[in-house]
């Protein structure tokens, strides 16, 4: 679980940088959004890192794209994850 912890946040740091540098875009997320989404991440590890990289990519990566795409970057420097919410095996954020 330790080492779990540690990919897992080596993982969200790639995706945090990729943002930052890729569209000048700094992600926040707060305390309990981040115990949420590292829970969902790391509860099965059966597959290793490969496995917590696949559910981060379910539960985040490709929800943070389609919030970021529908929302209006213009002028923000920094978007907040507000939520992660998974309904019928379906994941979205909730960015503020």
């Amino acid at each position: 679980p330790d080492v779990a912890g540690q990919i897992f946040s080596g993982m969200l740091a790639n995706v945090a940088r990729r943002l930052r540098e890729e569209h000048r875009l700094g992600l926040v997320l707060p305390r309990l959004v981040l115990e949420k989404l590292m829970s969902l991440c790391t509860r099965d590890l059966s597959n290793g890192g490969r496995g917590i990289g696949n559910a981060l990519e379910s539960a985040f990566i490709n929800p943070l794209a389609r919030a970021l795409f529908a929302l209006d970057l213009e002028g923000r420097n920094a978007v907040t994850v507000a939520d992660v919410v998974e309904e019928d095996k379906v994941y979205s954020v909730v960015l503020q």
